[in-house]
């Protein structure tokens, strides 16, 4: 028998009354009924068995992104999964840094750790660069990352590489500008983790027993690469200090930049 569209909301509302607050649930409630039944006043048998397994996954702390299976990034929708992390606000402030920045174009950039892709979607199709690849250790995340760039019809290369592996870094020798959003949350930060993130979200993507490992990382290839002009990573801010001398000798302008947040939250250089 059809369920009405109203008493679904109100369904979703109650069993998820105690789990958010106000702000948040109201957001749920109008985002998942407009991504799931955007034009249904009556929802089928179909409908309403889809709806209570998303309640189920709500009530269980699931981001609403994994939910929908989408996330809003920049200008557009990307596809998330539990392999990818879901894009944060910070990483739209990181891309904004690299498009005010980098106005050559016969720049080629790297997105290291590229997750969903959305980095080098979003660069592929607001820059004028002459190449923008992604590298991710994860083979699943990067499937998602191709079907997003194929989504927004931008030419962005995926490839699978462990950048912490010095092997892989002949992969890089053609470009000129690093950019990155490695993991750089501590093992010891993890009990202030909410459990939405905690749970869900891939630790493989968030979490290191080095925090400055990718940072370290980083700079050495800066080192035996000459050819790279730009780096712009994002960073802890307990750590803002620590990266921005890591890479002083390599770069004449290292600055942390701050996210809108007021934290210290970007580093970015020019050779």
């Amino acid at each position: 028998m059809a369920c009405d569209v109203k008493v679904a909301k109100d369904l979703l509302k109650e069993a998820l009354l105690n789990i958010y607050e106000k702000r948040e649930l109201e957001h749920i409630l109008k985002y998942y009924f407009q991504d799931k039944f955007p034009t249904k006043t009556l929802l089928s048998d179909l409908d309403e068995y889809v709806l209570f397994e998303d309640i189920n996954l709500l009530k269980n702390h699931t981001p609403l992104q994994y939910v929908v299976g989408k996330a809003y990034f920049y200008d557009r929708f990307f596809k998330v999964n539990k392999y990818t992390l879901i894009p944060r606000p910070e990483t739209e402030e990181l891309v904004e840094l690299v498009m005010k920045n980098c106005i050559e174009e016969d720049l080629k950039i790297v997105d290291i750790g590229t997750g969903s892709g959305c980095i080098p979607v979003i660069l592929a199709s607001k820059g004028k660069f002459s190449k923008v690849t992604g590298i991710d250790i994860s083979e699943q995340a990067l499937e998602v990352a191709r079907e997003n760039a194929l989504e927004s019809k931008v030419l962005a290369d995926f490839v699978n590489a462990d950048i912490l592996d010095e092997s892989s870094w002949s992969l890089l020798s053609e470009y000129n500008c690093i950019v990155s959003n490695p993991p750089y949350i501590s093992m010891d930060e993890k009990a202030s983790m909410l459990r939405n993130v905690l749970d869900h979200e891939p630790h493989l993507a968030l979490f290191v027993e080095d925090p400055m490992i990718f940072y370290k990382k980083i700079a050495q290839i800066m080192e035996a690469n000459g050819n790279i002009k730009y780096v712009f990573t994002e960073l802890n801010p307990i750590f803002a200090e620590e990266v921005q001398k890591l890479f002083i000798p390599f770069l004449s302008n290292v600055e942390i930049v701050k996210d809108m947040q007021g934290k210290d939250r970007f580093m970015m250089g020019k050779r």
